[in-house]
C-alpha cells in the first residue's frame, strides 16, 4: 500500500514539474520573439486556443493529433 502511494505521489510530483517547465518554456518562447506558432506545423495558433491554454505551444490540430496517439494506442 505505501509502495503505491510513493508511486502516486512520484506520479503527482512528475506531473507538476512538467507543467511548470512547459508554461516556463512558453512564457520565455512569448518574452523572447512573441511568436504565437505552432511548434510542429509553424501555423498560428488560434488567439481563443491562447486564451483558454496560455502555455499552449501546438494549435488545436496537432494537439489533438499528439493526444489521439499517446492515448489511443
Amino acid at each position: 500500500m505505501i509502495e503505491r502511494c510513493d508511486e502516486i505521489e512520484r506520479a503527482s510530483l512528475y506531473v507538476e514539474v512538467e507543467n511548470a517547465r512547459t508554461i516556463a518554456e512558453a512564457r520565455a518562447a512569448l518574452a523572447t520573439s512573441g511568436t504565437t506558432e505552432c511548434i510542429d506545423c509553424g501555423r498560428e495558433i488560434e488567439p481563443k486556443r491562447r486564451a483558454a491554454m496560455p502555455a499552449a505551444r501546438r494549435c488545436i490540430e496537432c494537439q489533438g493529433l499528439i493526444e489521439t496517439e499517446k492515448y489511443h494506442r
